[in-house]
């Protein structure tokens, strides 16, 4: 959400100090949102990995301590389940967003120096964005929540 709020930010700055066209405008910051998500993605990816890792490695050390190889093994896939989960769902998530965000980028071409609106691309973004938001949000309070 960060994000999208720099990115109306920049928008307002835009519109209200440089006076820029509606269209350059929208497209400055559907650029900025997109690279946005695109690094922030990356990030976090990152982290997850490496904290899912972490924790998967854990698991399986305690459950060899406890039961053995067998142990381990069952400590790792059942422990470590959960997290590869949270990872499908951020991936999924975050996938949804970027490709969202650059239909809606892209839903705006200029021609001959006209702007032209593909409405399908737009619409069609503007609802990936939105479940991509919503999934980013409820896999937040559901892993937080844990």
């Amino acid at each position: 959400m960060l994000g999208v709020f720099i990115a109306l930010l920049i928008a307002g700055w835009k519109h209200f100090i440089s006076h820029q066209a509606a269209e350059a405008i929208f497209l400055s910051a559907t650029h900025f949102l997109l690279w946005w998500f695109i690094i922030t993605t990356i990030i976090l990816a990152v982290i997850y990995l490496i904290l899912t890792i972490l924790i998967a490695l854990g698991i399986t050390v305690a459950g060899a301590e406890k039961g053995g190889v067998i142990g381990g093994i069952l400590g790792f896939l059942g422990g470590s389940a959960l997290n590869f989960l949270i990872l499908i769902v951020f991936a999924v998530a975050r996938g949804l967003l970027i490709f969202g965000i650059s239909l809606v980028h892209n839903s705006l071409i200029m021609t001959d120096g006209t702007p032209e609106w593909n409405v399908g691309k737009l619409i069609l973004g503007i609802v990936l964005f939105i479940i991509g938001l919503i999934m980013n949000k409820s896999s937040k309070s559901s892993s937080s929540s844990s």
